[in-house]
């Protein structure tokens, strides 16, 4: 805590072989001592079960897992981030080979965003200390859709719509990122965009334009926007295709 200049954030691990009532850690007097040392660190959750289960952290860590719900600290929320794994261990394991696909993994991450918080994606070595080649693939994959649709992740956070049917949304400013994972038999619903206050659409990959739908289906509907996002039954992305909605 003094080496180090300013520290911006401390991700504090345990054994599981402790005992709540032990205190092994001395919780009290190291957060104390974080504290006085860097007054402005976020510190993570894994001391808050040792006294009375007092969780009074300033950031929560789920592992392996997305909360469904804004995780509240003495009546305030604070900011979390899921810990995944991209096969079942976090470091070295001969015999792993169970890791995730590249979609999936895509897909979590906007669910994490969607819902206001962070993915933190471990990837372990292999026996020599290298980056597993089936780790590698993954993570190009993924690579080449951020590369695309980054700017539907970096910045973003909840939207403050309902997650829609089809997919999940995310949310910068005056613009709503519309994950859709789910493909339509004619133009796609945007459940949660409103017509009238949609200034433009574009498909986030390549910056085309895509025109509101105005005929006598989906004019049945006149509180939910529609978009004809491809011209086959096939999204253009199969994994996430990403509309950029700029709101009036």
């Amino acid at each position: 805590m003094t080496e180090y200049g300013t520290i911006d954030l401390l991700f504090l691990d345990y054994t599981s072989q402790w005992k709540a009532e032990e205190d092994y850690f001395d919780r009290e007097r190291l957060l104390e001592m974080i504290y006085r040392c860097q007054p402005e660190i976020l510190v993570d959750d894994r001391l808050a079960y040792f006294k009375d289960n007092v969780r009074d952290f300033d950031y929560y860590t789920p592992e392996i897992c997305v909360p469904n719900q804004p995780q509240i600290v003495k009546g305030r929320e604070v900011p979390w981030e899921t810990c995944a794994t991209m096969n079942d261990h976090w470091g070295y394991c001969s015999k792993d080979q169970n890791f995730k696909p590249a979609d999936m993994l895509i897909r979590k991450l906007v669910e994490c965003v969607s819902k206001g918080g962070n993915m933190l994606l471990n990837v372990g070595p292999d026996a020599r200390g290298n980056i597993p080649e089936e780790s590698l693939q993954i993570l190009a994959k993924i690579g080449k859709w951020m590369n695309k649709n980054s700017a539907s992740v970096y910045g973003c956070g909840e939207s403050g719509l309902p997650k829609p049917e089809n997919g999940r949304i995310t949310g910068k400013g005056n613009r709503f990122y519309y994950h859709i994972m789910e493909n339509a038999i004619g133009s796609v619903p945007l459940y949660g965009i409103e017509p009238g206050k949609v200034q433009a659409i574009r498909l986030l990959s390549d910056g085309s334009e895509r025109k509101l739908q105005d005929n006598w289906m989906v004019n049945n509907y006149p509180d939910v926007a529609f978009v004809e996002v491809s011209d086959s039954p096939y999204l253009p992305d199969e994994v996430d295709t990403v509309l950029e909605i700029i709101m009036k």
